[in-house]
């Protein structure tokens, strides 16, 4: 059998969604099909692979449309069950109560929330549920959900796996604290722009063939269960990688909680891989190779997460930006003065917007008679322009 996440990426190669979306649309889906029936036994307790994903970014960059594949490939999954969309705390929490699964003698409860917007799913920070979601991650053996009206709910070994899609809007909802809390550090927000392509808008979509992606998926879903084998040079490159700091860590403010989560999160990604690839309940030193690919690269981009709630317009983000290089360059002596390099720029506007827009807020700049460009250096240089010019 082919890798059945390479598989999904190529089928969806025409659907109007970033790639970073339909990878980890696939990786989400591997991981609702094989609930709590896998694991790996870690120095802390056994380890089992769901996910909490939630794609992001701004409306219509294509995660609905990624995440609505993902679906279909779990759709008719006979046992499989997939909770409501937009639920209150109650009536999550009861649905995920009669998602009983029976594995042999084993007893437990696994339900997938694949929710097209996440501000739906969850309207408001709501404290509890939040605090509700966060132990479910961490596949207790009993969690004892409480009640603001009737009885408490008793869930017996419950697994939870989550695919949303959220604006960074909804996400910018969050206060402050939350990052320090424990939901976000089990969350993995997968952060994509819009796909830049000529279209016809007037050509009918193919509907895309994924019967033979859900045959495959219930057959993991079927067959696969019980404890996953690492290979040796897999064992001794994961060891090796956390005793030495799991570098390279993210370094960026919001996301120190989430970094002590990050040898949990890809030993996950490792047996969702080895799933994928093949190769049953054994995870190879390839699986572990290209798990720590997935992560890096989700990583790289998470900060676009943050830059994006807290986006301005642009004519106050071009206001401050020249105001920001105008006191670097006035405060220096007129004969002292010399350009401002693009880094300057670069690193300003790190912090305020996604990556992917900063050349073009850099040639609206230009263009606008902001900041002129410096002559006579190597790379771009810039000047400001007085504000009495706009």
């Amino acid at each position: 059998m082919s890798d059945w996440i390479n598989q999904f990426v190529e089928a969806t190669e025409t659907v109007r969604s970033p790639k970073i979306f339909r990878l980890w649309s696939a990786i989400g889906a591997i991981a609702a099909a094989l609930e709590r029936r896998v694991y790996t036994m870690t120095d802390v307790s056994r380890l089992y692979p769901n996910m909490y994903i939630v794609l992001v970014g701004e409306p219509a960059a294509g995660k609905t449309n990624s995440a609505r594949e993902a679906r279909k490939t779990l759709a008719g999954n006979y046992g499989l069950h997939l909770g409501p969309d937009n639920p209150t705390k109650a009536s999550f929490m009861d649905q995920l109560a009669l998602s009983v699964r029976i594995n042999g003698h084993a007893h437990f409860m696994a339900m997938t929330a694949l929710v097209e917007e996440f501000g739906v799913f969850i309207p408001s920070y709501d404290e509890e549920f939040l605090a509700d979601l966060s132990h479910i991650f961490d596949n207790p053996e009993t969690y004892t959900s409480p009640r603001r009206a009737s009885k408490s709910i008793k869930l017996e070994r419950p697994t939870l796996n989550i695919l949303a899609c959220a604006t960074p809007a909804v996400i910018g909802k969050f206060p402050e604290a939350a990052w320090g809390e424990g939901f976000t550090s089990r969350v993995l927000f997968i952060y994509g722009s819009r796909v830049e392509e000529t279209r016809d808008a007037f050509k009918p979509r193919e509907n895309l063939n994924l019967e033979n992606l859900r045959t495959d998926l219930k057959s993991f879903f079927n067959e696969i269960h019980g404890q996953f084998d690492w290979d040796e040079d897999a064992r001794l490159a994961f060891n090796d990688w956390i005793n030495t700091g799991m570098k390279p860590r993210p370094d960026y403010g919001r996301l120190k909680n989430y970094c002590g989560r990050r040898d949990t999160h890809l030993m996950k990604l490792a047996m969702i891989s080895a799933v994928s690839a093949g190769h049953g309940l054994n995870v190879t030193l390839n699986d572990f190779n290209r798990a720590k690919t997935w992560l890096l690269d989700a990583e790289e981009f998470m900060p676009d997460v943050f830059r994006a709630m807290k986006s301005q317009s642009d004519e106050q983000l071009l206001g401050d930006l020249h105001h920001h290089i105008s006191n670097i360059y006035n405060k220096l002596e007129r004969q002292k003065r010399s350009p401002i390099k693009n880094e300057v720029l670069w690193n300003y506007l790190l912090e305020r917007v996604p990556s992917e827009r900063i050349q073009k807020v850099i040639e609206t700049a230009e263009h606008s008679g902001y900041i002129r460009r410096a002559g006579g250096f190597d790379g771009d240089a810039w000047i400001p322009q007085p504000r009495q010019l706009h």
